[in-house]
């Protein structure tokens, strides 16, 4: 494999002429002597659009009767949760008020060591 790429001529690398390179063809067009014609504007029509079948069939429900064990189960499950979300807002304002005391008390120490006095 060595051996190949060995055999292989050297090519060495060469810039393209001015007016070959993107974005300067004003430039070798002026060198030239010509201008490039000015661009013609055409409008453009988008095709019709069409309307695609949805990805997901609609989901279709039915009513079911449930045992009486497990809708006394379902009952039980969703006053538990009732109860975690009042327990969590109790826990949100306890926590409120909390962080209001650490601000007032670390206020206050400033106050203290400033010698100015905290506003009513």
């Amino acid at each position: 494999m060595v051996d190949m790429i060995d055999d292989l001529p050297a090519i060495e690398p060469r810039r393209p002429p001015v007016s070959g390179r993107p974005g300067n063809r004003r430039a070798g067009a002026a060198a030239a002597g010509r201008w490039p014609e000015p661009i013609q504007e055409e409008p453009v029509q988008s095709p019709p659009h069409k309307e695609e079948p949805p990805q997901h069939p609609p989901h279709v429900y039915h009513a079911v009767c449930l045992t009486e064990p497990l809708e006394a189960l379902l009952h039980h499950i969703a006053a538990r949760c009732d109860e975690t979300a009042q327990r969590m807002a109790r826990v949100e304002r306890r926590l409120d008020r909390y962080e209001d005391l650490v601000q007032w008390t670390v206020a206050s120490e400033h106050t203290q060591r400033d010698g100015t006095q905290l506003p009513p």
